[in-house]
């Protein structure tokens, strides 16, 4: 009763602690505790509910839990660990939770300071924190809920789910359970339900929403070892509860939404990865190195496709280190021997750069196309398509930047038929992170130099008169300034423009 590591045949870890195929308890991390005579029994016994549980445990023989300080000292041990974790979470301190696929960092969501205490630390501005709920009734008191939204909460996979708010007026308002920074000035609350023993215990102890956000710095990747997340979250958490069973590999929470009545994986990790996505014939071995942005990796064996865990962006030295081990990882865990890797067309992107370091033949993709492609597999479509592929950036075959296209596509061929007219993007990149600039490039490609005459116009008023000077030559010059037809930067234009926003810290 209570002990935080209790599975059966169908339930526990499975991605997160196996070291190799097939799935029997030497070949995961659980091989490092010896099974006692009474989990041996149940083990062995074809009657029982724990018949050949790989990661099967108890209090006399398995891991356990213990609370540590930010030096990694020792404070209290199993059910005392767990009864010091819930005294911080309700004081309003930070708490490092070590869970199935990594860290997580919790607060009681509805500490308005504890939040803001955590984006702070964590140099996360603005970007909405996950929530997990004690119950669904908690849920349903928050959010509305469909049947299918409740199925996946309640699912295997049990995903980060993206649920609409219920608007509350008058003394309902005043007796909101959330506080605001969680998923500030935004409609939705991205919310999941206990998934492991360790959570059921802690979120039904709290008794209350908690935060519990990734275990990291933002733009790294999640801790898995309770030593190095004593050393990469000390000045983030304030005590860590932790235990002793090993993560083979980082995992983070899935996120899904449903739309149109459907189903949308938003971030394919958890639960998901790596299941595969079936083609309808064999192709030979390959690996798949991905994107910049929002990266994952992927390996071809006989008719399947296995695509990672989601990685991230490769923007510091941890994130590009965790792509190399995943793709390291993938190809043995599937026994894959590649005959070629296949990367996006742009040369500046690591991915890329890893591909053509790899020693092996490269097939170069163009983004958008791989898209639609990637659409045709997961939905078993054959033949041609009217692929209409509208996201951020991404490396046209004419050297702008794509963004807004209608391809004619087969799995291996497309034909751009139209796009969104393009237009000048100053400073390049910095114009992810500025809407202004989107805005200001659509402007003078509409209006020329006129635009910056007119001080009415919210995104010229949104700069100096030293950086409109600038912002002039270059736009004149085309210098930094390239061309894009991306439907993401229109939005990011249209926003600025009409007031909502001239700067951004997050996509989302």
């Amino acid at each position: 009763y209570r002990y935080p590591f209790t599975t059966c045949t169908n339930c526990g870890p499975r991605f997160t602690i196996i070291h190799a195929l097939p799935y029997d308890r030497p070949n995961t991390s659980m091989k490092e505790f010896t099974m006692c005579e009474l989990c041996r029994e149940e083990y062995e016994d074809p009657t029982n509910r724990r018949f050949h549980a790989q990661p099967i445990a108890c209090p006399a023989c398995g891991p356990r839990v213990e609370f540590w300080d930010t030096a990694g000292t020792p404070l209290g041990f199993r059910e005392e660990a767990i009864d010091r974790a819930v005294r911080v979470l309700r004081d309003g301190k930070i708490l490092a939770v070590k869970g199935l696929g990594g860290f997580h960092l919790m607060v009681d969501a509805r500490n308005q300071d504890a939040v803001l205490r955590l984006r702070e630390r964590k140099h996360r501005e603005e970007k909405p924190l996950a929530l997990m709920m004690p119950t669904m009734e908690s849920v349903t008191a928050l959010c509305h809920v469909s049947p299918l939204e409740e199925r996946l909460l309640h699912s295997p996979e049990a995903p980060i789910v993206l649920l609409l708010r219920k608007r509350r007026t008058g003394i309902e308002a005043l007796r909101e359970d959330i506080a605001d920074a969680v998923a500030p000035e935004n409609p939705y609350l991205g919310v999941m339900l206990p998934y492991t023993p360790l959570h059921h215990i802690l979120a039904a102890a709290a008794g209350c929403p908690l935060v519990a956000t990734s275990g990291n710095m933002t733009d790294e990747p999640i801790c898995t070892d309770e030593r190095e997340a004593v050393e990469r979250l000390r000045g983030i958490a304030d005590l860590f509860l932790v235990h002793d069973r090993p993560i083979v590999r980082y995992v983070d929470d899935s996120v899904v939404r449903v739309m149109m009545g459907r189903e949308l994986v938003m971030r394919r990790a958890r639960g998901y990865a790596p299941l595969p996505v079936s083609l309808s014939s064999r192709v030979s071995d390959a690996i798949a190195v991905g994107a910049h942005f929002k990266n994952t990796v992927a390996v071809s064996n006989g008719q399947n496709i296995f695509v990672s865990q989601h990685i991230g962006d490769l923007d510091t030295p941890q994130s590009l280190e965790s792509f190399r081990s995943t793709l390291k990882d993938l190809r043995s865990l599937f026994d894959v021997h590649p005959a070629r890797v296949i990367a996006d067309m742009h040369p500046d992107y690591l991915s890329t750069q890893e591909a053509q370091a790899s020693g092996l033949p490269v097939s170069t993709v163009q983004h958008h196309h791989a898209h639609v492609a990637s659409c045709m597999a997961e939905n078993q479509l054959e033949g041609t398509v009217l692929g209409v592929a509208w996201d951020g950036t991404g490396l046209g075959s004419d050297g702008t930047i794509w963004g807004g296209e209608f391809l004619r596509s087969t799995p291996f061929t497309y034909h751009r038929v139209a796009s969104f007219r393009t237009f000048p993007l100053p400073g390049g990149e910095q114009a992810i992170k500025e809407p202004r600039r989107a805005a200001l490039g659509m402007l003078f490609e509409m209006m020329g130099e006129a635009a910056f005459d007119d001080d009415m116009l919210l995104p010229v008023g949104a700069f100096t008169p030293a950086e409109l000077v600038t912002l002039r030559q270059m736009l004149k010059k085309r210098i930094n300034s390239p061309l894009t037809s991306s439907a993401g930067r229109i939005f990011d234009g249209v926003a600025s423009i009409i007031g909502l926003r001239q700067r951004m810290s997050f996509e989302g």
